[in-house]
């Protein structure tokens, strides 16, 4: 099923941000710590002697243990990325925190630009450009009202 497309007005947006900061902000804490999970996998895969059988079972349950967390993890990390990207928004990267809103300029689509620490929109950019192509949003308004907030 193909989802229709959810378009924002600058306002719309900017409601967002403070409920998008905090689950940004929970989705990178989650990358951190599948991060740590596997660098203790790897860590753990490094172990070649045991001794006993005592020792054998405590490597086997230890690394039951490890997957068993990371896969909880990614499970919370991919629930949240699904539930942001069903409000419409789309989240385009974690770690810098980038989101996309579709917008709707004179009839054409293009996206308002968001990234963590941003207290506004303060850009957009056309749908095939990227990030580093992002214009100030005040472009977005006629030159009348451009004028005034120059």
């Amino acid at each position: 099923m193909i989802e229709e497309k959810k378009y924002f007005t600058i306002r719309e947006a900017e409601k967002m941000i403070p409920e998008l900061s905090k689950k940004i902000l929970q989705l990178n804490r989650f990358k951190e710590r599948m991060y740590i999970l596997m660098n203790s996998k790897k860590v753990m895969d490094n172990v070649i002697e045991v001794t006993n059988e005592e020792g054998f079972e405590f490597l086997i349950t230890k690394e039951v243990k490890i997957n068993r967390e990371f896969h909880k993890i990614a499970y919370k990390f991919y629930k949240m990325l699904d539930e942001l990207n069903g409000t419409g928004v789309i989240v385009k990267d974690t770690d810098f925190g980038i989101v996309d809103f579709y917008h709707k300029l004179s009839g054409r689509t293009v996206f308002l630009c968001w990234h963590l620490g941003e207290r506004r929109i303060a850009h957009w950019h056309e749908i095939d450009d990227d990030y580093e192509e992002r214009k100030k949003i005040i472009f977005l308004l006629p030159a009348k009202k451009r004028k005034n907030l120059a």
